[in-house]
């Protein structure tokens, strides 16, 4: 099965020029290309569906405000991952007051403060997969259901034939798999597990 299938924006360049001289029309195919795109991957870390509905209408405006200096730019999609990465982290900071987001924050200044933080995260990025992909089949199969495919229990028990009970068994053992190999490894807690897995490769 497939999670992270790439599809390409083949007149992109040209929807960006048109967009910086203003033409409405191209801001709004970008928009109907990225937004699920960007959508996906911001649920696969938000608190709740209004919020990342909200953040990528966030993201989206400001391609509009910033279309004049877009033009040329080398990846439209990594620049708004990396605004999308940006704001959720922003987020973070703000929760910091409660005490289950400190562990979070703590990870984002450590990237963040490392001089080659783009490949810090790159390297956190990896060892998240690493320990994905240790997983028995059928744990690996719902771990991607549920985090980057945003299923319910529900409807992944009803892909898979299996009873939900076995379908949260198995969830529940791969998440306390890949906590314990993170935690091991980078000293993580589990909430940025899904912002890493789901950057783009």
């Amino acid at each position: 099965m497939t999670f992270n299938v790439k599809h390409q924006l083949l007149n992109e360049n040209e929807l960006l020029l048109r967009m910086a001289e203003g033409d409405e029309q191209a801001f709004a195919q970008l928009y109907s290309f990225y937004q699920p795109r960007l959508l996906r991957f911001v649920l696969a870390f938000a608190l709740s569906r209004p919020f990342a509905e909200d953040l990528v209408q966030d993201i989206l405006f400001k391609l509009w405000t910033r279309r004049e200096t877009l033009v040329g730019i080398l990846s439209l999609e990594k620049y708004l991952m990396r605004m999308a990465r940006n704001q959720l982290l922003d987020n973070l900071k703000k929760q910091a007051t409660e005490q289950k987001y400190l562990s979070r924050v703590t990870v984002e200044e450590t990237i963040s403060s490392h001089p080659n933080s783009d490949l810090l995260f790159r390297e956190y990025h990896q060892m998240a997969w690493n320990a994905i992909n240790q997983l028995p089949a059928k744990q690996k199969e719902i771990f991607l259901l549920r985090h980057l495919q945003d299923m319910t229990l529900d409807e992944i028990a009803g892909t898979l034939q299996s009873s939900r009970a076995a379908v949260q068994k198995n969830l529940t053992r791969a998440v306390r798999f890949i906590k314990d190999q993170l935690r091991h490894q980078a000293g993580w807690t589990f909430p940025l597990i899904c912002l890493l897995i789901a950057l783009p490769e």
